[in-house]
């Protein structure tokens, strides 16, 4: 896969990911929205994590 595929798939996913967390948490009770928000942030630094990785793996 190309730079621009690998950036193009990456954005689309965290787009994604975000987009979800953004609807749970606005039709959620308030202490669910404090640990769906929390969880969020731990899943897309986790992504961002798993995306840098691969995006090291394809550039050798």
């Amino acid at each position: 896969m190309n730079r621009v595929m690998s950036s193009a798939v990456s954005g689309l996913v965290l787009t994604a990911a975000i987009g979800t967390a953004a609807y749970m948490a606005s039709h959620s009770p308030q202490a669910k929205r404090r640990k769906l928000k929390r969880t969020a942030n731990h899943a897309l630094h986790t992504l961002g994590d798993m995306v840098d990785t691969v995006a090291c793996m394809m550039h050798g």
